[in-house]
């Protein structure tokens, strides 16, 4: 029994060091196929923080502390959406719907909505601003999606802390823009 409750308090112990270390990425998976996760580029790792919290409703709640970058470099942190129940398709446009809207103030961020690490490509809408007014943005995909993939967002963010909100609507195929 002794030996059985030591496992069990080195597991405990283990499982918290792995969620408070790790490289530079966090994940919060739900149920629904949804998964949020942030990422911060190694050159800024240890001066900029970027936090979430999935609150109710769908809304996520995003802190960027510490020291930001600057504009040309917003892309070093970002807060990442994943939507795993839906698979976007080669070849098909695609219309986001999302709300978003900062504390207080105002700051601009940009949208990744394709990623592609293997071919080093990033498709994104830059320079959105937003308000501390919750405003709703619909964007559609200028060009077709390139390959089949997980429906998926980037909020790049690194340039301006403080904090933001999003909520995804919808993400739904469309006729060309």
């Amino acid at each position: 029994m002794k030996k059985m409750l030591v496992l069990g308090m080195a597991v405990l112990i283990l499982s918290f060091a792995f969620i408070g270390c790790g490289d530079d990425e966090s994940e919060n998976n739900t149920n629904t196929g949804i998964s949020y996760w942030t990422w911060v580029h190694d050159s800024v790792n240890s001066s900029l923080t970027l936090n979430f919290e999935e609150l109710e409703n769908g809304v996520v709640k995003t802190t960027a502390s510490g020291t930001p970058t600057d504009i040309d470099n917003r892309w070093k942190a970002i807060l990442d959406f994943n939507n795993y129940d839906l698979t976007l398709q080669n070849g098909k446009y695609y219309k986001y719907k999302i709300e978003m809207w900062t504390e207080s103030g105002t700051r601009n961020i940009n949208i990744q909505y394709y990623k592609d690490d293997a071919s080093d490509t990033y498709l994104h809408f830059d320079n959105i601003a937003l308000t501390n007014t919750r405003t709703g943005f619909e964007f559609t995909t200028p060009d077709p999606y390139l390959k089949s993939k997980t429906a998926y967002l980037g909020f790049q963010c690194a340039d301006t802390i403080g904090v933001f909100f999003i909520k995804v609507i919808s993400i739904n195929e469309t006729e060309t823009p």
